[in-house]
């Protein structure tokens, strides 16, 4: 990046967080750096495939949902470790988890090892997620990392409670010290289960105000947002 830096018009950051780790590298000029949020959110297209139907077997079940790569970063290991605890308290729920990935074959032994086949779902890569993001309780991220992390945007947007690990990059940032939902520490099972014991115990009011302040922020990441800040940057 050094080499070619003084050829560099403007270096655009996702979120603020990769936007203070740029600056303090010292690569490039700070007044070349800029916020750009990613265009995440297609409000027409999300609006028409929420109303998609899900399989038949999952369709009238209340689910926990994850989405990513089955890939180490993911570490849905995590996921299931705090499934199997919470279904001691919830055994009405069930954890559906879409993606593909190297991981699944460790993953769908671990599920069986806890006897959890008829409550764990690892039902693939699918175009459409937000059907189910939809109807589920909630979202849960297990990754190590994310920048931003366009699944949580998107299920913001769709008024869901989301979890994410506290790991300094674009959750964190995202959900504001648990303001806009609930951050856990970083691959931390314990820390999980407390945060999901806690919201749900919640009442309704406190987390109407949580999904109310993401869908505000969400509108950050929508095409328009995103085409009138990068208007600005290359005209002004």
């Amino acid at each position: 990046w050094t080499l070619f830096s003084k050829n560099v018009f403007i270096v655009t950051c996702p979120t603020i967080s990769s936007y203070n780790s740029l600056k303090k590298l010292k690569i490039f000029p700070e007044q070349k750096l800029k916020i750009l949020y990613d265009p995440i959110i297609d409000i027409k297209k999300i609006l028409k495939n929420k109303k998609e139907l899900i399989e038949n077997e999952h369709k009238n079940k209340k689910f926990i949902l994850g989405i990513g790569r089955l890939t180490k970063q993911k570490n849905f290991d995590l996921l299931i470790n705090f499934f199997s605890e919470i279904n001691n308290y919830y055994p009405d729920l069930s954890l559906i988890i879409l993606g593909e990935g190297e991981e699944r074959f460790n993953l769908e032994t671990k599920i069986k090892k806890q006897k959890l086949e008829n409550k764990i779902f690892l039902v693939g890569y699918k175009k459409n997620v937000f059907n189910y993001i939809s109807q589920s309780e909630c979202l849960i991220s297990s990754s190590f990392y994310e920048d931003p992390g366009f699944v949580l945007i998107e299920a913001g947007f769709l008024n869901k409670i989301v979890f994410a690990a506290d790991s300094n990059t674009g959750p964190s940032e995202i959900l504001d010290n648990s303001k806009r939902g609930f951050l856990y520490a970083n691959n931390n099972c314990k820390s999980l289960v407390e945060k999901f014991l806690m919201f749900k115990k919640m009442n309704k009011e406190e987390l109407y105000i949580k999904k109310k302040n993401f869908k505000r922020y969400c509108k950050n990441y929508s095409l328009f947002s995103h085409y009138k800040i990068f208007k600005s940057i290359l005209f002004n």
